[in-house]
């Protein structure tokens, strides 16, 4: 969640805030030239590789230790410090300041079962099931051991506000607020259907689903537009790529992985945005296409049902059916009107909730509510 972390450190900078961001790898652009803002680097690459040798359990711990080496070579967190983690924050718990958490792994698969999964495979391959566990389990015992939870959605807020001593509260997450001259070309007369995913072959962001979709829409004539998917390629997708593009005549585009003004561009490039995925706890992806002013197509399931507005800002559709997506798709295809409206209304809700403005001044709110009210005695992670 790297993303997440230079989208918090830019919002309360925003408000004011005296900001320091300990990270690992390198130190994100965006943040060296802000003034209020300090980034210590704990280690030149991020041990997540760790977790394939001995699991999350191993990974933890080596953060735990470079984490408590910061801290302590700075003198230790003071009672009015706030230790916001955007990590799980199982690693360490310092013994003084208000500890925040962000809370994220949450899949909703209870969500995902309930449904019809006929010809779909399972989200996690069979070798990955005990390391999702892991996270799980250690992810839970470092949320209960913050004064305060931040959840993204209604859903993952309900499913941790069990009534203990943690808080848990709602907030919706800051994302850049694009200028007019990077907004999307949303009436295009060609529109470009836009998916994104740092793996196009991961099978929960159901690809496959879209391609389906596509191909349906190819066939049906009349209607002109083209893809552009973004993300790292595996031969499967490729071949059903090639086969969308030399037998339908559809132009698809996969320029692979991108970053920063690149990823921008193929925001502004876009007019539809789709995200079909089964399962998903959030998605950064999804709220960029809004702040860049794109009507959505999202499938319906908890995560997205806080993000997407259906019939306002795009459609919400079942992942699993075909002919939900194509219909979504052919609505906003044909209906410029509708999809520049849509577009506005994604713009508007950024605007509201989640630019740095409105959400740095919240939390920075919700950092002071939670400092003021008396607090049960702490339980420190050793």
């Amino acid at each position: 969640m790297a993303s997440y972390a230079t989208h918090l450190s830019l919002a309360l900078a925003s408000a004011g805030a005296e900001v320091r961001v300990l990270s690992f790898g390198t130190i994100p652009e965006a943040l060296v030239s802000v003034s209020n803002v300090e980034v210590i680097s704990l280690a030149r690459s991020d041990p997540t590789w760790l977790s394939f040798l001995g699991g999350p359990s191993v990974e933890y711990a080596v953060i735990r230790s470079l984490l408590k080496r910061v801290v302590e070579a700075s003198g230790g967190a003071s009672a009015e410090d706030v230790i916001h983690f955007t990590a799980p924050p199982s690693v360490v718990s310092p013994h003084r300041g208000l500890v925040v958490a962000t809370a994220w792994n949450d899949l909703n698969l209870d969500d995902a079962l309930r449904r019809n999964l006929t010809g779909f495979h399972f989200p996690f391959s069979v070798i990955s099931v005990p390391a999702t566990i892991q996270y799980h389990l250690q992810d839970r015992r470092g949320y209960s051991r913050a004064d305060v939870v931040l959840c993204g959605t209604r859903h993952l807020t309900s499913k941790l506000d069990s009534g203990g001593r943690r808080r848990v509260r709602r907030v919706f997450h800051p994302i850049r607020l694009p200028p007019a001259g990077e907004l999307a070309n949303i009436s295009n007369s060609k529109p470009e259907i836009l998916f994104m995913s740092r793996d196009l072959g991961l099978p929960r962001k159901n690809l496959s689903l879209l391609l389906r979709a596509a191909s349906k829409l190819v066939g049906a004539g009349n209607l002109e537009f083209s893809l552009k998917l973004v993300g790292s390629r595996d031969k499967r997708i490729a071949k059903e790529v090639s086969r969308l593009a030399f037998d339908g005549g559809l132009r698809v585009r996969t320029p692979g992985f991108l970053t920063g003004a690149s990823r921008s561009k193929a925001f502004s490039e876009a007019s539809i945005f789709v995200i079909p995925s089964i399962v998903e706890d959030y998605s950064y992806a999804l709220l960029e296409a809004m702040s860049h002013g794109l009507a959505v197509v999202a499938s319906d399931i908890p995560s997205f049902r806080d993000i997407t507005e259906d019939g306002s800002n795009g459609a919400l559709v079942e992942p699993t059916q075909v002919d939900s997506l194509t219909s979504a798709l052919e609505w906003l295809i044909r209906d410029v009107g509708e999809r520049v409206r849509a577009g506005a209304k994604s713009r508007e809700l950024i605007a509201e909730r989640h630019a740095y403005s409105q959400a740095g001044k919240a939390l920075v709110e919700l950092y002071s509510e939670a400092r003021q009210t008396p607090l049960e005695p702490k339980r420190v992670a050793r």
